[in-house]
C-alpha cells in the first residue's frame, strides 16, 4: 500500500513539473504593408500612407505668404496735340489723359473782311450801293516769314472776326478762289494786352 502511494506521488510531482515547464509565447507582430499612394499638399509637397492604419501623414504647415501688390503702371497718353489760338499746343496729360485748356490771352486781332469793288464805275459822290460789302472768308495766320502756319479763323456772316494771338508779328494770308475774289495778304503786329484793329479786303476783280 505504501508503495502505491509513493508511486502516485511521484507521478503527480512529475506531471506538475511538466506543466510548469510549458510557457505560452506571444506570436510576433507582422509588419503592415501600406499601399504606395501619395497625396499632394497645398504647398506642393506629397505625403504617403504610413502607420498601422495606413493613414496619410499630415501635410506640413504652410506659412501664409503675402503677395506684394505691384505698383500701378504709368499712364501713357496718346501723342496728340491741339493747336491753341496763340500758336502754342496742348497735349493730353494726367491720369485721365485730358487735354488742358489753352492759355488765356488778352491780345490778338479783330476787325472785318470786306469785298469790293461792287460796281464797275466809281461815282462822285460815291454811290452807297457801290460800297464794299461784308464778306465771310477764312484767313490763315502765319509767322512773319510765312513759313509756319500758326492758326486759321473764319469771319462771321457779317465779315467781323476776333482772333486771340500772343504778342508778335504775323502774316495774314486770306484763302482765295482760283481767280477772284482774291484776298490781299498783310503783315500785322500784335501788342500785349490789346487787340489790333484791321480790315482784310477781298478784290472782286470788277473794274
Amino acid at each position: 500500500m505504501k508503495k502505491i502511494i509513493v508511486i502516485l506521488a511521484a507521478i503527480f510531482s512529475l506531471s506538475a513539473g511538466c506543466q510548469s515547464a510549458i510557457v505560452t509565447q506571444t506570436p510576433p507582430v507582422k509588419p503592415v504593408a501600406c499601399t504606395m499612394e501619395a497625396k499632394q499638399c497645398p504647398d506642393g509637397s506629397y505625403v504617403s500612407r504610413s502607420g498601422p492604419n495606413c493613414e496619410f501623414a499630415a501635410c506640413p504647415e504652410s506659412k501664409a505668404t503675402t503677395t506684394p501688390t505691384p505698383p500701378p503702371s504709368p499712364v501713357v497718353c496718346p501723342q496728340i496735340a491741339m493747336a491753341c489760338p496763340d500758336g502754342s499746343f496742348v497735349s493730353p496729360q494726367g491720369p485721365n489723359c485730358k487735354i488742358p485748356a489753352c492759355p488765356t490771352l488778352t491780345s490778338g486781332i479783330e476787325g472785318k473782311i470786306t469785298l469790293g469793288p461792287t460796281c464797275p464805275v466809281q461815282r462822285i459822290p460815291p454811290d452807297p450801293n457801290c460800297a464794299d460789302k461784308s464778306y465771310q472768308a477764312t484767313v490763315i495766320v502765319k509767322t512773319a516769314d510765312g513759313q509756319t502756319e500758326i492758326t486759321r479763323f473764319t469771319s462771321q456772316a457779317d465779315g467781323t472776326f476776333k482772333q486771340s494771338l500772343k504778342p508778335d508779328t504775323y502774316l495774314l494770308v486770306p484763302v482765295s478762289a482760283a481767280v477772284y475774289p482774291r484776298g490781299l495778304q498783310q503783315t500785322v503786329t500784335v501788342n500785349a494786352n490789346t487787340y489790333t484793329q484791321i480790315t482784310i479786303p477781298y478784290d472782286t476783280g470788277i473794274r
